[in-house]
This record gives C-alpha cells, sequence and structure tokens, in this order.
C-alpha cells in the first residue's frame, strides 16, 4: 500500500512539474538560446513580413519595418504605419492588404463630397479629402480619384 501512494504520488509531482514547464515557456517564450521556429521560416500563423516587422521592432527599428510595410504591401505610409503600430502594441493584425480601393469602400458622402470637387475641377482638394478621410497613400487616393473621375465623365 505504501509503495502504491509513493508511486501516485511521484507521478503527480512529474505532472505538476511537466504542466509547470509548460506553461513558463508559454508565458515567458523560449529557453535562452532557443530558437521558436527554424531559421527562415516565420512562424505559424504568422507571413514573412510580420515576422521580419516583429524582428525589426525587436531591433528597434521601427522606421525600417515601416519602410518594408510599404514596400512589400504598397500601402501608404499612414496605413503602414498603423499596422506596425498594431504589431508593437501586440495586437494580432491580418496582413495588409495593397487591393485597390473600390467605389463601395468609401462612404458614399465621401464619394458625392470628391464627385462634386472633381465637378469643380478642384483634383488636388478631392485627392486631399480621400486621404485624410480613408489613410489612402498619395498614389493609392490618386489612382481611386482617377477611376471615380472616369466613371463620372
Amino acid at each position: 500500500m505504501d509503495m502504491t501512494l509513493l508511486i501516485i504520488a511521484g507521478g503527480l509531482l512529474i505532472a505538476v512539474v511537466v504542466v509547470g514547464v509548460l506553461l513558463f515557456r508559454r508565458s515567458w517564450g523560449n529557453f535562452p538560446g532557443e530558437s521558436a521556429v527554424l531559421p527562415g521560416q516565420p512562424p505559424s500563423g504568422m507571413s514573412e513580413m510580420e515576422a521580419e516587422v516583429r524582428q525589426l521592432l525587436q531591433q528597434g527599428q521601427k522606421i525600417q519595418a515601416i519602410k518594408l510595410v510599404r514596400e512589400r504591401s504598397e500601402i501608404g505610409l499612414k496605413a503602414a504605419k498603423a499596422y506596425v503600430d498594431g504589431l508593437e502594441r501586440g495586437e494580432a493584425l491580418p496582413p495588409p492588404s495593397s487591393r485597390p480601393v473600390t467605389l463601395d469602400d468609401v462612404p458614399p458622402d465621401l464619394v458625392a463630397e470628391v464627385g462634386t470637387l472633381l465637378a469643380r475641377g478642384q483634383k488636388i482638394e478631392a485627392i486631399k479629402q480621400v486621404r485624410e478621410h480613408t489613410g489612402m497613400g498619395l498614389k493609392e487616393a490618386k489612382d481611386w480619384v482617377d477611376r471615380l473621375e472616369t466613371k463620372v465623365q
């Protein structure tokens, strides 16, 4: 009987130690010198770009991280900065999209306002309004206004 209790107590002690190690690794990351992923492989569920951005942020290179996002996704500065800021705060964000913005993506009142500005010949002001209200980059906003202009004419 005493041997049975000793075996049960030993098994419980081992289980507690294993659970403790697993919880420690989950809350504190990897053991010193241990890599989370194989070299050249992003962690599962994380894009290669996100992994690179996180690495740049860990090295204190936020500007380089924003540049990387802009180059890889072809989005504007404001949107790239917002993405990097979110990752820096630890938020799980979807990768930024370089998909062209359509009329359906922009509030109808902004479409109407931009249409009015275009009718008055104020294309630059129209582009400024689109950038201000959507966070698009200059090229993206100009392309969007150009597409709207061709639909209006």
